[in-house]
């Protein structure tokens, strides 16, 4: 006898437009400040990748990479104008993110798992807003639309539900490796929330994935997430037993009552509601869960330097208590008016959070233009390299990326305005053998031909050179 869908069929409209709204804000959001996601490190770098290779930039096997590349892939390869490849590029990930709420809402017909989804990109979003490439944050998304479709058909005795997860499992485990920890406490919650699925088949879904994170281990590793697992065993075998004295947890807490104060807030409401009914397995489980991950962060990262890498690190954090309060607390109370006023109030302050903290991202590329236009007006040249010593490196919050960022920043005014700035620590890597070649690029990991790179979009002028900034 088949079992039925978990979720109630008929969606409460209120709920679902209000998710919808926040996704649609969102992606207005990610079109209003494009710029200071598109020119930031790794956006900035897969795009000038992608027009240099005609291509797709995957990096370390995350193949979902793909899919928010398509949009600007596309215009890059129609010749469409630099300012159009990279608002697509910018709107792309967000146009994904409201692509998977539809899926899950009205494919799936599981509203609360699309108010999850609102939350997953509202609760503790600051920097990750503007740092939008992590393909964790990508991952956590289709990790909800997989339990969408689980919970719609929880039998899951047809085989075409099997020919939607195996492949579903597979991009799952080539998005991220720590998608699997808020895949693991979602099994556990449904589990024991629900005894329509507590039959094999449900344990099934677990070992495909643990036997596909096994696979890619053996056959798919990569230099990335080998490192950084190194890195893991050689802090906790340093440090142990003293793991909790790490100055991460410090730097966890401030960021969390000034910055991700929505997961607190959540957390607390959470334990209040299961204490008040007298339920303790469900807030152990959240507990657990909550400690080991910010443990297992902390002995990864001790001290961590960037906000905003930490802070998308964190987003699993969000998984934790989102399900928990859609599919627990937020059923008692939704029929209430003043809860759906209640979590209005919430997104839109989580959403003026997001687009007051944009400020750190627009200063560094006022920074860079105006930088970039005193240089043109001092000197005819298009390549400069600058002492990281010389540079305000606040403003700057990362200096990797600046090549690619101010080759986009000139070469939007037109191509022949086209300028690169390279920032380095150790300028004395650099004599004037290698700066006076003209036929190069200088980035941190390798380097790049400018025949490479001219084209359309960038003229660097055939016969240049770098130029050495000092004071």
């Amino acid at each position: 006898m088949s079992r039925k869908a978990i979720n109630e069929t008929s969606l409460p409209r209120s709920y679902t437009w209000l998710g919808l709204a926040v996704m649609l804000m969102l992606l207005i959001m990610a079109g209003f400040f494009w710029q200071e996601r598109a020119w930031f490190l790794d956006v900035a770098y897969q795009t000038v990748l992608m027009i240099k290779d005609g291509t797709v930039q995957i990096q370390v096997y995350r193949f979902g990479a793909a899919i928010v590349q398509a949009l600007p892939l596309a215009a890059i390869r129609m010749e469409w104008p630099l300012e159009w490849v990279s608002f697509l590029y910018s709107i792309s990930f967000n146009l994904i993110y409201l692509l998977f709420f539809i899926v899950v809402t009205w494919v799936f017909r599981q509203w609360k798992m699309g108010i999850a989804i609102a939350l997953l990109y509202t609760l503790m979003t600051v920097d990750g807003f503007y740092w939008c490439t992590s393909e964790l944050q990508q991952g956590l998304g289709f990790l909800l639309v997989v339990w969408a479709m689980i919970l719609r058909y929880p039998d899951l005795r047809h085989w075409g539900h099997w020919l939607f997860l195996v492949p579903a499992l597979i991009a799952l485990v080539f998005y991220h490796p720590l998608v699997f920890i808020p895949f693991f406490f979602c099994w556990v919650f449904f589990a024991w929330s629900n005894t329509s699925l507590r039959h094999w088949r449900y344990g099934l879904v677990l070992f495909v994935l643990l036997l596909l994170l096994w696979a890619k281990g053996k056959w798919a590793a990569n230099w990335y997430d080998t490192a950084k697992m190194e890195t893991f065993r050689t802090n906790l075998d340093s440090h142990f037993p003293d793991i909790f004295s790490f100055p991460a947890y410090d730097a966890f807490l401030e960021n969390t009552l000034f910055y991700w104060w929505g997961f607190p807030l959540l957390l607390i409401g959470l334990f209040i509601w299961y204490s008040i009914r007298r339920q303790w397995v469900q807030p152990l489980l959240i507990l657990g869960a909550t400690i080991g991950f910010i443990v297992l962060n902390a002995i990864g990262s001790p001290d961590p330097s960037y906000r905003f890498y930490s802070e998308v690190n964190y987003y699993p954090l969000a998984i934790f208590v989102a399900i928990p309060f859609c599919y627990d607390l937020l059923p008692h109370i939704y029929q209430k008016r003043w809860c759906w006023w209640a979590l209005g109030l919430f997104f839109a302050f989580r959403l003026a959070f997001i687009a007051y903290h944009h400020s750190p991202y627009t200063e560094r590329l006022d920074w860079l233009a105006t930088k970039t236009s005193v240089l043109r007006a001092q000197s005819d040249g298009d390549r400069f390299i600058m002492p990281e010593n010389q540079i305000p490196t606040d403003t700057l919050i990362m200096t990797w990326g600046t090549p690619f960022e101010s080759m986009l920043l000139t070469a939007a005014e037109s191509p022949d305005n086209v300028m690169t700035i390279f920032i380095t620590s150790q300028p004395e890597r650099f004599p004037d053998s290698i700066r006076r070649q003209s036929d190069l690029f200088l980035m941190e990991f390798f380097n790049i031909p400018i025949t490479k790179l001219n084209g359309p979009y960038f003229h660097f002028e055939p016969s240049g050179s770098y130029q050495f900034l000092q004071k």
